[in-house]
């Protein structure tokens, strides 16, 4: 649906790129990595990521 918006954020799981990835690939999604946020002091050492994704109007996801 148009103005379509998910927020992602996770925690130390770097194999979850590769969703962000498969959204990309299929162009009804934009996948943007948001670099400036509040990450609420966590420990420096733990690396919080966060994604917001967007509905691409008028594509159509390949077929499965």
């Amino acid at each position: 649906r148009p103005g379509t918006v998910v927020w992602s954020v996770f925690i130390d799981r770097p194999f979850s790129f590769y969703f962000f990835s498969l959204l990309s690939d299929e162009k009804v999604w934009t996948v943007e990595a948001i670099e400036d946020f509040d990450d609420l002091h966590i420990d420096p050492d733990t690396h919080v990521y966060m994604h917001r994704i967007t509905y691409t109007p008028g594509q159509e996801p390949s077929p499965s």
